[in-house]
């Protein structure tokens, strides 16, 4: 999973991803910059290795802003 700003193509190099094969749990944390009129998108798009079904649950994405630049 990696997430898309403002309709950004995520990257492999953001992503936050489990070993597979069994239940995994992980979390990543980043500092972004968003756009400084207030209207940005953050979602959230996912993958699999190709390699049979892939199952995702109990997603969340938490944002917290704390600091502006002027």
């Amino acid at each position: 999973m990696s997430v898309s700003l403002n309709g950004s193509t995520p990257t492999d190099a953001d992503a936050c991803f489990g070993t597979g094969g069994s239940s995994s749990s992980v979390m990543r944390g980043l500092a972004v910059t968003l756009n400084s009129g207030g209207s940005n998108t953050v979602v959230a798009k996912y993958k699999s290795n190709g390699l049979g079904a892939a199952f995702f649950a109990n997603r969340w994405l938490f944002a917290l802003r704390y600091a502006n630049v002027r």
